[in-house]
């Protein structure tokens, strides 16, 4: 099950293009990890999706 969310979520992240990312332009990592998880919390994956994928991509190491 967790394997499967995780590739929906790279996959969506992937696929879609989201306002979101656009928003989250200006935020530092730290504001950007804490808004994912707020969004991811309240189970709207669409929107913490893409602020993920930008966490992972600037810091790969850091999981």
């Amino acid at each position: 099950m967790k394997n499967t969310f995780v590739a929906l979520t790279l996959l969506l992240s992937i696929i879609c293009t989201s306002n979101e990312i656009v928003k989250a332009g200006g935020q530092s990592e730290h504001s950007r990890a804490k808004t994912a998880e707020k969004y991811f919390l309240a189970k709207q994956y669409e929107k913490a999706s893409p602020l993920y994928a930008q966490l992972v991509s600037s810091n790969p190491k850091k999981l």
